[in-house]
């Protein structure tokens, strides 16, 4: 029994420094975009927008890599990835329909808008990578991926769900208003429950769902404002 509280004492220490790691990395991001950013030269910005979301992954793929733990859990399945692919298409399409274009129906497309608008072809292509391979990749690593096995490991599953929601939910908080935390963190937990319950449903297939439902929000704005 000692050993077990000891092991989970040594977890939960290490869930903190990759918690502190994640969201020091965010605010050294955003105080970065405000003060270097917004100076570069768009040819400067748009590879280094990939690289601002990968380094928040830093912290705990080191945890990991010096604990020499295997990263196996976090890679895509060998096993039908066409259908974690569909699945997380599926599960976009919904997502985007109840979330999105709903309230833009009702008449409450403002409260869910980007707050940003493009203008040109390539710039909604460039958005849908963005979205993707670094916005949902970096974000489905590390919420519904590092910490929520993590919080699981120690607490159980419906700590991990409401325990990684919640971090998810504070990690917006330098881009929006209380509103939108208690929305992201209700994506965060819906995500949580859309990997254990549907089948075929992997972190590939969340990834796929966040990236696409993400860039979704542009379309749709696009779609009522034109």
């Amino acid at each position: 029994m000692t050993e077990k509280i000891k092991a989970n004492r040594n977890e939960l220490l290490l869930l903190m420094l990759a918690a502190v790691g994640v969201f020091g990395g965010i605010v050294t991001v955003n105080i970065f975009n405000k003060s270097v950013f917004v100076k570069l030269p768009i040819a400067a910005r748009m590879p280094l927008i990939f690289l601002l979301e990968w380094v928040l992954m830093l912290v705990p793929a080191m945890i990991m890599i010096l604990r020499d733990e295997s990263v196996r859990e976090f890679l895509p399945k060998k096993e039908k990835p066409g259908r974690q692919i569909l699945t997380g298409l599926g599960i976009a399409a919904v997502m985007s329909v109840v979330m999105t274009f709903v309230p833009h129906l009702a008449g409450f497309g403002k409260y869910v808008e980007s707050g940003y608008f493009y203008t040109e072809p390539w710039q909604y292509i460039f958005y849908f990578f963005q979205c993707v391979f670094a916005i949902a990749l970096t974000e489905e690593f590390i919420f519904r991926g590092y910490f929520y096995s993590r919080i699981e490991r120690i607490f159980g599953e419906t700590a991990a769900i409401v325990g990684s929601s919640v971090l998810f939910g504070l990690f917006h908080v330098m881009s929006g208003n209380i509103v939108q935390l208690f929305v992201t963190g209700l994506l965060g937990a819906v995500w949580c429950i859309c990997r254990k319950k549907i089948p075929h449903c992997t972190l590939l297939s969340l990834i796929i769902a966040h990236g696409v439902y993400d860039f979704m929000i542009m379309v749709w704005q696009f779609v009522f404002t034109k």
